[in-house]
C-alpha cells in the first residue's frame, strides 16, 4: 500500500513528527487474535489498538529496536 506521510502519521500517531524516506509495515497473523493479545498485552508497547482494521482485529507494538509491529488475525483461505 502506497501512502502519503501525512496519512501514515493519522493512522499510527507515533511516526507522526518522524521524517519518512521509505517505509513498510510488517504484519504478523496470528491463528487467534484474542488469545495471542491476552498472551502478550503485559509484555509489549501497545502503540494502537486493538483496532477493527477492514475488518479484521489488528494492534500495533513497538519492539525492542523501536520498530512498530502489527499483528493481525489470519484470515482463512
Amino acid at each position: 500500500m502506497i501512502q502519503p506521510a501525512q496519512g501514515l502519521g493519522l493512522w499510527l500517531p507515533p511516526l507522526k513528527d518522524t521524517l519518512i524516506g521509505c517505509s513498510g509495515m510488517h504484519y504478523l497473523a496470528v491463528a487467534d487474535f484474542d488469545t495471542w493479545f491476552a498472551g502478550h498485552r503485559d509484555h509489549i508497547e501497545v502503540t494502537k489498538g486493538p483496532v477493527d482494521a477492514g475488518g479484521q482485529q489488528a494492534l500495533y507494538f513497538r519492539d525492542l529496536n523501536g520498530y512498530l509491529i502489527g499483528v493481525t488475525q489470519k484470515t482463512q483461505h
